[in-house]
């Protein structure tokens, strides 16, 4: 490694990404969650005084809610309305005879190996 943090010298350092946030807000409450909290930062922002100000504190942080998905009331009490996929359940495993090519076009159209 060179002093920089680059792998090889001239090449730039990758940018570090951010830890992935854990979604528990629903589709519909996000939506009403944005608008909402949009609605309130404007008509806050627009108050011109503190209360103004703390209204628009609480519609950024309705807002940010929305946007992300995250709500850290929801983490605290461990509970989630975002919809969460059914569990796959493998029943029994299927070993298949046949050349990579063919399973992959088979996979792709099933209606052309019929």
């Amino acid at each position: 490694m060179t002093p920089s943090g680059s792998a090889a010298a001239g090449m730039p350092r990758s940018p570090e990404l951010p830890a992935p946030v854990h979604v528990n807000v629903g589709g519909a409450e996000r939506l009403v969650s944005s608008a909402l909290g949009g609605a309130m930062a404007l008509y806050g922002l627009s108050r011109r005084s503190l209360s103004g100000l703390a209204v628009a504190g609480i519609g950024g942080a309705l807002l940010a809610r929305g946007v992300r998905g995250h709500c850290p009331a929801y983490r605290a009490l461990g509970t989630s309305t975002a919809a969460v996929p059914a569990p796959v359940e493998i029943v029994q495993p299927v070993s298949v005879r046949a050349p990579a090519g063919a399973l992959g076009a088979t996979w792709l159209d099933p209606l052309a190996a019929a």
